[in-house]
Order: C-alpha cells, then structure tokens, then sequence
C-alpha cells in the first residue's frame, strides 16, 4: 500500500472532461492498494491519515491535524 498527501488550496479530479470531484484547501490524497493488502492495513492507514498532523498551528508548526483544520472529506471510487 502506497500513500502520498499532498497540502492543496484547491483539487479537482476530471474524466472525461468532466469534474467528478473537486475540493478547495485541505488535503490531496492518493492511495495505492493492491490485492495483498488486508482489512487491517487499510484501517492502519486510514486512522494514520486521519490524525497526521499536517496544518501550521497558531506558531507556524506543523501541528494541526486536518480534522481540526477543516471537516469536509472528498473521495472519489
């Protein structure tokens, strides 16, 4: 399994030519997993991603995690 979370000021995923989802700030993420993985890797990851702290705090340190930042949750299948 394969991760990478990116910090965005706006996402947007387009298929053929049409936006099948779009966010503004908050966190790009892309997950890569393959037929190997079990029920208790993706729960792992999904509980490390959701607590990484990753916004500035209120002294410009990385220690916000993103539920504080902001609760909005875009997926796409």
């Amino acid at each position: 399994m394969k991760v990478v979370i990116q910090r965005v000021t706006q996402a947007a995923v387009t298929v053929d030519n049409s936006i099948t989802g779009q966010i503004q700030q908050g966190l790009l993420v892309l997950i890569g997993i393959e037929d190997a993985d079990t029920l208790q890797d993706i729960i792992w990851l999904s509980n490390k991603i959701v607590n990484i702290r990753i916004f500035n705090d209120e002294n410009e340190l990385p220690n916000k995690k993103w539920t504080k930042f902001s609760r909005a949750l875009s997926y796409i299948f």
